[in-house]
């Protein structure tokens, strides 16, 4: 519909399914707003939001479903919710010069109940690996992609995740070029998180977050290997670089060239301390 009002998530992933059955291609978001729950990327499938597109997350939880992945991390602890949600997936993209905007806000003061936890714990059946936390677990990312390969996002601006605005766990060649991400609207407002991931470029970036801005994570048994960052443009009220909090696959080969680090744009402080803590943390 493009109205912003009403859901297009059916619609947009009719497009996504069918794209990628005919052997892949593009999925085109002209000018318009367009409302949508989870969608679900496919192999050899490019979302392109155009200039003046923007893609709105819904405000209501009920139309993000919970998931499990297949790869395991401390991130179980955390949401099993996403906007654009691709798990074991090959040559897949989002590109434009559109916005996402997860309206995150709506999100700040949704922590289910203890009975409303208990129901949605119930989920997850391997108690021994998820724990999910009710202050995270109603929060989507924007995008998760899990165990993916050939992944490129260019040109998009992403703004007001409920969570963080994107992770990527366990995937090979990554780039991420020329994005503007804007994350202001709740705490655990990361702008990218890159977990247990190999080959990846990013570059060009700018980025001002509440919380950490650039974070390499290794959550699991394998560590965050052959990443270059460089040419970006940092803010964040927390750590504008972090490799950590969680390490325990640890990393090799990081290079971090030519990146700007300076003040927040934000006036108003949700989380953190405003001059930030840390340019480069190592946890």
């Amino acid at each position: 519909v493009g109205n912003g009002k009403i859901l297009d998530t059916k619609a947009i992933q009719s497009a996504i399914d069918k794209c990628s059955q005919n052997g892949g291609g593009t999925v085109y978001f002209p000018a318009g707003k367009y409302l949508s729950g989870t969608i679900y990327m496919k192999d050899n499938v490019n979302l392109n939001i155009s200039i003046g597109a923007i893609l709105l997350g819904s405000v209501d939880v009920n139309d993000f479903p919970l998931n499990k992945c297949d790869f395991p991390s401390y991130s179980d602890n955390y949401v099993g919710r996403a906007l654009i949600w691709g798990e074991g997936l090959k040559n897949i993209s989002i590109s434009g010069m559109g916005t996402i905007d997860g309206q995150g806000a709506a999100f700040n003061d949704n922590k289910p109940n203890e009975s409303e936890l208990e129901k949605l714990v119930t989920f997850f059946d391997d108690t021994t690996r998820y724990s999910p936390e009710a202050r995270y677990i109603n929060r989507p990312y924007i995008i998760r992609f899990i165990s993916c390969s050939d992944i490129q996002i260019n040109g998009i601006t992403m703004r007001n995740s409920p969570m963080w605005m994107q992770q990527y766990l366990n995937c090979d060649f990554l780039s991420v070029k020329n994005i503007k991400v804007y994350n202001h609207v709740s705490g655990n407002n990361d702008m990218i998180d890159v977990d247990c991931c190999r080959n990846v470029v990013i570059s060009d970036c700018f980025g001002d977050s509440a919380d950490d801005a650039l974070t390499l994570k290794s959550t699991g048994a394998f560590p965050t290997e052959n990443i270059t960052i460089t040419n970006c443009v940092l803010s964040s009220f927390c750590n504008a670089i972090k490799m950590g909090t969680e390490s325990s696959g640890g990393f090799k080969n990081i290079s971090i060239t030519n990146c700007v680090i300076r003040p927040s744009s934000e006036p108003v402080l949700m989380y953190g301390r405003k001059e930030g803590l840390a340019g480069i943390a190592l946890e």
